[in-house]
């Protein structure tokens, strides 16, 4: 259980801030951004979790309580951070499509 709150549960904090800063109350975007946070917050997580431990980087025999506390603590913070990143490059960021008719086979098609 205590594996499952800490996999999943932050990226509820992560969500509820991203929710605040964009005014987004969308239930598909929320959905959508909440797998988005999982992954982030929990792929973040581990690469600073283990970074000490370059030989043992993902190895789930040392699973215990206290590692689980870390990964917890490490991780609430990365959620309380992220949506804040993920804000910025969404501000930041605008891709645009212009698309022009071609004018050579518009004009033979009339004729």
């Amino acid at each position: 259980m205590l594996e499952f709150i800490c996999y999943f549960m932050p990226a509820f904090i992560s969500i509820n801030i991203h929710r605040y800063l964009t005014k987004d109350t969308k239930s598909e975007n929320t959905i959508i951004y909440y797998g988005i946070y999982v992954a982030i917050n929990n792929f973040l997580t581990l690469i600073i979790k283990n970074v000490n431990h370059l030989r043992d980087v993902i190895n789930f025999d040392v699973v215990n309580v206290t590692y689980l506390y870390k990964y917890l603590g490490v991780s609430i913070v990365i959620s309380i951070v992220t949506p804040y990143i993920i804000n910025i490059i969404i501000q930041n960021i605008n891709i645009r499509v212009k698309v022009n008719k071609n004018e050579k086979k518009q004009s033979k098609k009339n004729n």
